[in-house]
């Protein structure tokens, strides 16, 4: 009868209070209900002095029809419309023509008001599920194999023509130049070979005795001879000396643009690095897509079919309640006729009522088009032509390495430390640390965003988009990022970030860079490796827990700058978390929890059981959970919305409380959560949300904002979920098998698959395979 409370008489089912599309109730419930209502209209009798009159008979016989209506909704099997109307139809259809015969108006009425409304509400069902029907084949839209490499081609495309271009100008320039420096090697060929002759002439020893022997020659004659014959040495050795002058001008002054050629052969360089980079990202994508391309298609079939079995049972049930309420009509419509009987006797051999505007029309099923491996990439002999210039001689080329297809699962990455979310969305899975969402919170150079201006739409390889790379001896094992900056701590216990990362004023401790650079090397060269670090939401606090339990911050802290890590006066810590939040929450090793914050000193948590230290803690933007050892959740903080999972009348839970609204027979293993909004993670695989549904990330379907808990719906029957994720108005999910799901907000940051529109329930992004667990 509780659960009847919310499908008001008299108003469409699922239709409440609250502003949004109507919750979808089983229909077995619905039917229930709806026999509920029916008995209503007919209260026992009472005697004048108070006391119960005794019941009559027809309603006697009405409440026991009811009571059948109720069984067979406990009992309902798949199987024909004959069997779902076997039980219901018959009694309740004599019932009300027995009503009909001897029943008070006002019983009549209120069976006819009860029967229009419960129409209305099956027509408005139904309409419901077509709608959500035509969108069934949207999951394989998810399935794209283009949806990571789109931008990586267009870069491609765009370049590869400038690069040619470029070449031919570089070609162009090559040939004045080397027309230029052949001319100048013949001028100063000239030059040398007359300089040459010049100095070999200038350099001939003076020989008097032999230029001016004495001989029988009269010395008149003699005189002739010497002065004709110096005359002709002095004439050779002018002309020698005149023509090195002469040849030296066109060659010293003959100028060659070395540097021009120099300048536009280096842009050209570039532009290749950046097609051999784009086809590498292109190609690497593709091929990723490609390995994934397969098991998203056959999961969206499946997810098809299931869907289809889902409405066309539904459909089945709307159809049986859509006849009774047509009997119904038709023997209230005999009430006002001359003859009651004769017409009453009409609507029960009446032929069975129409339900065909109640089909449901399904979309086909898409082609698989299917997903064609890279064919183009460097160095292969593809990419190699299409990167040839005609008599240019290129740098070597640099291979690209394609992604083997996903092999044997290996060992998980633990499921807390493989996900962050903030500024952008990180993550770790088998094939490496991947990235979507703002460039700059990616930590990404807004040029190298694939798919849209300073957006990541698909998770992608954040080593083929980031400007230099992850050291190769120490890679990332844990990722953390908040609204403004990336980060990650390595496999030694160093932290690394990229992109905007705050007010850190050490040297090389990150100023907006997009390079990969350490935070505060110098400080912990000397101290045990970092193991947990979170900072705030507007990236001016940063807190790190070391290996010793020793808790450090930095930042905005106190009403003054801490640019190099101080130690915390506080307990020794285990764990530290934040989620877009001004506060930070630290667990110690004594199961305390404390606070911390820009203004305030750091402070204990009160509430939490003495003697039940706490083990875990979630913190959630406006709102934290904690797990102590007896496996109790407790939580505090901001509670409008139910987000802390128990009665607060909707006040701040300044202190921790025990967590109580919770089903009974669900069991809580792992919590997360965004603004005023929290997913509880169950032992039977499925998840729980309550709150804002703010874009649809509660996942059930609407946009209406819970203040009780409901399921998010849309997720593997058969594959039960392992891990729950938020952070403001995005969900995420990652199954057993090791499927990721990603809702709610996409048109700022996306939710991962390719597009910026939001989810309302969750889809599948093939782009990420975690390891099965």
């Amino acid at each position: 009868a509780s659960r009847c409370a919310s499908l008001p008489v008299g108003l469409p089912r699922g239709l409440g209070p609250a502003i949004g599309p109507p919750v979808r109730h089983p229909p077995g419930l619905q039917r229930a209900c709806a026999s509920r209502a029916i008995a209503a209209p007919v209260p026992p009798r009472l005697q004048p002095d108070g006391s119960p009159a005794r019941e009559d008979p027809l309603v006697q016989k009405l409440r026991g029809a009811i009571q059948s209506l109720e069984l067979q909704d406990q009992e309902d099997a798949p199987g024909g419309d004959a069997q779902d109307e076997s039980l219901p139809v018959e009694p309740l259809e004599a019932v009300a023509a027995s009503l009909l015969r001897s029943g008070p108006d006002s019983t009549m009425g209120q069976l006819k008001a009860l029967v229009d409304s419960l129409q209305r509400s099956i027509l408005l069902d139904h309409n419901r599920s077509q709608e959500m029907a035509s969108q069934m084949v949207g999951h394989f839209s998810v399935c794209k194999s283009d949806a990571s490499w789109a931008g990586f081609k267009n870069t491609y495309d765009t370049k590869l023509p400038l690069h040619a271009e470029c070449r031919a100008a570089e070609r162009q320039l090559n040939i004045t130049y080397t027309a230029c420096a052949n001319e100048k090697a013949a001028l100063c060929g000239v030059k040398e070979a007359e300089c040459n002759a010049f100095e070999e002439e200038k350099n001939k020893p003076n020989d008097p005795t032999g230029e001016c022997a004495v001989n029988a020659m009269p010395r008149e004659a003699w005189l002739g001879h010497i002065a004709q014959r110096f005359a002709g040495l002095n004439a050779t050795f002018q002309l020698k000396k005149k023509k090195c002058e002469d040849a030296k001008g066109p060659c010293n002054y003959k100028v060659c643009d070395l540097s021009g050629l120099q300048s536009k052969r280096q842009e050209c360089n570039t532009l290749l690095g950046d097609v051999q980079a784009a086809a590498c990202s292109w190609a690497t994508a593709k091929k990723v897509s490609c390995n994934n391309f397969d098991g998203c298609w056959k999961s969206a079939t499946e997810t098809y079919a299931n869907l289809k079995a889902t409405h066309e049972s539904e459909q089945k049930q709307r159809k049986l309640s859509w006849r009774i309420t047509e009997r119904l009509k038709c023997l209230i419509a005999a009430d006002g006729k001359t003859d009651k009987n004769a017409e009453i006797e009409k609507c029960t051999i009446a032929p069975k009522p129409d339900t065909s505007h109640l089909n449901i029309t399904f979309p086909n099923l898409p082609p698989n088009p299917g997903c064609q491996d890279p064919v183009l990439f460097p160095c292969n002999g593809p990419y190699l032509a299409a990167i040839k210039v005609s008599g240019m001689d290129l740098p070597d080329c640099n291979t690209c390495p394609m992604p083997s297809p996903p092999g044997p699962p290996g060992p998980p990455v633990p499921l807390g430390d493989s996900f962050a979310a903030g500024g952008a969305f990180h993550l770790i899975d088998t094939q490496g640390y991947k990235v979507w969402g703002n460039c700059g919170g990616a930590g990404v150079e807004p040029a190298k965003c694939p798919d849209h201006p300073g957006r990541i739409l698909t998770p992608t390889l954040l080593q083929s988009v980031m400007t230099g790379s992850f050291p190769a001896d120490d890679p990332p094992a844990k990722v953390f990022t908040t609204r403004y900056g990336n980060f990650w701590l390595s496999q030694s216990g160093k932290v690394w970030s990229t992109g905007t990362t705050g007010i850190w004023n050490e040297p090389g401790a990150g100023k907006g860079e997009y390079l990969p650079t350490e935070l505060f090397p110098s400080f912990f060269a000397n101290k045990p490796p970092v193991i947990k670090f979170a900072g705030n939401e507007d990236n001016n606090i940063m807190v790190f827990v070391l290996k010793d339990g020793s808790v450090y911050w930095a930042g905005s802290l106190l009403g003054g700058w801490v640019t190099t890590p101080e130690k915390v006066l506080m307990p020794p810590a285990v764990d530290v978390k934040s989620s877009a939040s001004r506060h930070i929450a630290v667990l110690t090793r004594a199961g305390e929890v404390w606070g911390i914050a820009r203004d305030r000193a750091p402070w204990k948590i009160e509430g939490l059981p003495a003697g039940d230290p706490a083990k875990l803690v979630v913190h959630m933007q406006s709102h934290a959970w904690a797990r102590t050892q007896s496996g109790r959740w407790y939580s505090w903080g901001f509670n409008e919305w139910g987000q802390l999972g128990r009665d607060t009348g909707g006040q701040i839970g300044s202190a921790a409380g025990l967590v109580t609204t919770l089903p009974s027979d669900e069991k809580p293993v792992q919590v997360a959560g965004g603004d005023r909004a929290t997913f509880v993670l169950t032992e039977s695989g499925k998840i729980l949300s309550v709150g804002v549904n703010s874009h649809g990330r509660l996942g059930d379907g609407t946009t209406t904002h819970r203040r009780t808990w409901t399921y998010v719906k849309n997720l593997p029957a058969d594959d039960p979920v392992v891990w729950a994720g938020a952070f403001e108005y995005q969900s995420f999910a990652r199954t057993k098998s090791g499927k990721f799901f990603s809702w709610g907000y996409g048109q700022g940051k996306g939710v991962g698959d390719g597009t910026r529109q939001d989810r309302h329930l969750p889809v599948l992004i093939p782009e990420v395979a975690f390891p099965a667990v």
